[in-house]
């Protein structure tokens, strides 16, 4: 009885410790995927998101991606949403048949600022490098210029030097 009495708690102790490890599968599948990245330089200074979200609409066919840089002492955010069609693409060629809109949002959901893209196709472009359909990523390079939307002003936002690495997901439609 003595060596059961002394056994027992052993043997928790080392169930204990042996659950409580790090799983090494747990990291390596963790770090499959790099990190989100959705950077650019907005008119000569650089922008980088620190959120972001992407879909494949099915219905539409439409790829929309969006990475927001967010404000947090202020409650603001500045947003950059890029949309191409998946017909249109080709992997590691300049797409210009693209849509694009930038938001400045303040306190959470007003709109202040809202600019789309300019109507010169030259001036606008994605390369789309990697489409993985299996662990949903893209990625990619963008130039995109935008001028505002519903007020008539030569205000111009230049987006260059654009890059993004992001997880999306699959939809059904955009009112899904």
């Amino acid at each position: 009885m003595k060596k059961s009495t002394i056994l027992f708690p052993l043997l928790l102790a080392g169930i204990l410790i042996y659950s409580c490890t790090k799983n090494d599968n747990e990291d390596e599948l963790k770090n499959e995927f790099e990190e989100f990245v959705f950077t650019a330089k907005k008119n000569d200074e650089k922008w980088t998101a620190t959120k972001g979200w992407g879909y494949f609409y099915k219905g539409s066919r439409d790829i929309v991606f969006t990475g927001a840089a967010e404000d947090s002492v202020y409650y603001q955010e500045e947003d950059l949403s890029l949309s191409v069609n998946y017909e249109d693409l080709t992997i590691g060629q300049k797409n210009r048949n693209i849509d694009a809109s930038f938001r400045f949002v303040v306190g959470g959901d007003q709109v202040a600022l809202s600019y789309i893209k300019t109507d010169n196709p030259d001036d606008s472009y994605i390369i789309i490098e990697k489409i993985d359909t299996v662990n949903k990523i893209i990625e990619g390079k963008f130039i995109v210029s935008l001028k505002r939307e519903y007020v008539d002003d030569d205000t111009i936002i230049r987006m260059t030097n654009g890059r993004f690495n992001m997880k999306y997901e699959d939809r059904q439609s955009i009112y899904q």
